[in-house]
């Protein structure tokens, strides 16, 4: 229904474990700043609910504030 009424659909995506594996992989990061706190961010396709139809993701990670390492992601949290 959506796609017949508009170009673009934004929605936030849960941070499960599979997207966080998903999100180890990807390889190129740009880095910005967003409210004087600098950020990673990425693109890549994501196929949730071992579905049929791939959504483009945009992704953002940044340092995680407690410094624990997450065993996916290294010192990442994934927004």
């Amino acid at each position: 229904m959506i796609t017949k009424r508009a170009s673009s659909f934004y929605i936030r995506i849960i941070n499960s474990e599979s997207f966080k594996k998903h999100c180890a992989l990807i390889e190129k990061w740009e880095t910005i700043e967003v409210n004087f706190e600098k950020k990673e961010v990425a693109t890549t396709n994501y196929t949730p609910f071992q579905g049929d139809k791939s959504y483009r993701i945009v992704v953002t990670r940044s340092l995680r504030e407690d410094q624990q390492i997450d065993l996916l992601s290294g010192f990442f949290g994934f927004k």
